[in-house]
């Protein structure tokens, strides 16, 4: 059922996806995907807990290092060839004129987010970033570049693109260890 969902929402988009199409793709009646879920949207939000797994950050005493532990598997799922990418566009559009999606992928970035932002607080613990730097801020231009790179430009998000944008983003917060 997950992946006949999937395939019947990347395909057709979340309007013109029905339960019926998700029905007959995945061999199972109308009443089964009814009884456990209302609608095609709460489908949606199944999906989207059910595909992506949370990324805690290794504890290497480096920044750089933690980071691309977390980075490097979050853009494989989000921009890869997996189901998940593959709906991603579809949460986004819905988020546009949905409330409730836009809730809803505003907590799911938070929390793809969170062992970023927990990889920073350490390395600002371990006195490795320059004083005042925002570990919010840090973490937005990362993804964003990742999500600008995909969403926008249509180009590859490879791991050598997320080492260039990690190395680039972290270059202007640590200490300069040469002082």
């Amino acid at each position: 059922m997950l992946e006949a969902s999937v395939a019947e929402i990347a395909e057709k988009g979340l309007d013109a996806t029905t339960m019926e199409g998700i029905a007959d793709r995945s061999g199972v009646s109308k009443a089964t995907l009814y009884r456990r879920w209302p609608n095609k949207t709460a489908i949606l939000y199944f999906l989207a807990d059910q595909l992506v797994d949370m990324i805690e950050p290794a504890d290497t005493g480096d920044l750089r290092k933690d980071l691309l532990t977390v980075f490097e598997p979050l853009a494989e799922q989000s921009y890869g060839d997996g189901p998940f990418a593959l709906l991603a566009p579809t949460f986004i559009a819905a988020a546009a004129h949905d409330p409730q999606m836009r809730v809803f992928v505003q907590d799911h970035v938070a929390s793809r987010r969170a062992g970023a932002t927990k990889a920073l607080r350490r390395a600002q613990r371990r006195g490795e970033l320059r004083g005042g730097v925002d570990v919010t801020l840090t973490v937005e231009m990362i993804a964003g570049a990742l999500s600008e790179r995909a969403c926008l430009l249509g180009k590859p998000v490879t791991s050598t693109y997320v080492r260039k944008v990690i190395d680039q983003a972290i270059a202007g917060v640590v200490v300069d260890k040469r002082s």
